[in-house]
């Protein structure tokens, strides 16, 4: 069986998973519907701040899709917590299945979960009065961009998954990191009303990377000078968490 069988194999496991949890399923479904509202009504005000530019919904939009990414992807290590304890893990790492595999399809099921998210994240924006001047290919950009920060933050998750072996090493690492990562970002507020230390962590911060991407592809006309360098980043983090996460289920391997 080629890597690519194997990759989709794994990718078909977990969807066959969530359809066995409907309410994990709503849940995935209404998260996004919630975030919009909620902090959307909570922060519209900041748009009154003297320096703010555009109306709020377009600005948080972009930062809602990556957000979703980040906090959706981060939970993806508890599978494989599960499936060291049910025994799940020991007997697929006996098969002559491709390794990488193994974290593949479970990153390719999080980036189709978070494209899914952030279509309702876009309808309803549109009808609370978003305007995409990027056009559709600004809006599909936007998406690659969350679904790219998924992929990354999902392998980083698998590893610590599979080196932890205990959902309380999971919970406390992605719990510790999120929002941090969030608050150290533009997705909620204009990069000139932030502390200017702030400004300068904001710059390393891949979440912020993904913030910036969706925002020049999706909410203006589209920058593809910030859009590409952005991408850029993003991708060499995906291929370094990728590999990472390999080398994760190596040393779990040795361990048996």
């Amino acid at each position: 069986m080629s890597a690519a069988r194997q990759t989709w194999q794994v990718y078909v496991r977990n969807l066959r998973v969530l359809r066995r949890q409907p309410a994990y399923l709503l849940i995935t479904v209404t998260q996004p519907v919630i975030w919009l509202l909620l902090f959307g009504a909570l922060f519209k005000a900041v748009a009154h701040i003297p320096g703010f530019h555009g109306t709020y919904i377009n600005f948080f939009t972009p930062g809602v899709v990556v957000m979703l990414a980040l906090f959706s992807a981060g939970w993806s290590g508890m599978g494989f917590v599960d499936d060291i304890g049910n025994g799940v893990m020991d007997r697929m790492l006996t098969s002559p299945v491709w390794r990488g595999a193994l974290n593949a399809g479970t990153v390719l099921y999080m980036a189709f979960t978070v494209t899914v998210q952030s279509l309702l994240i876009i309808a309803l924006a549109l009808i609370l009065g978003a305007d995409f001047k990027g056009g559709v290919i600004g809006v599909i950009l936007m998406m690659m961009v969350g679904a790219l920060l998924a992929a990354a933050v999902a392998s980083l998750s698998n590893a610590v998954g599979v080196l932890g072996r205990q959902r309380e090493t999971v919970i406390g690492t992605v719990s510790f990191v999120q929002l941090p990562l969030t608050f150290l970002s533009t997705g909620m507020m204009q990069a000139s009303l932030l502390p200017h230390w702030m400004q300068t962590v904001a710059k390393f911060n891949p979440v912020n990377w993904a913030v910036v991407a969706g925002r020049a592809a999706a909410m203006q006309k589209t920058d593809w000078g910030v859009v590409g360098s952005r991408v850029g980043m993003l991708v060499a983090l995906v291929l370094v968490s990728g590999w990472l996460a390999q080398r994760a289920f190596a040393r779990y391997q040795r361990s048996l």
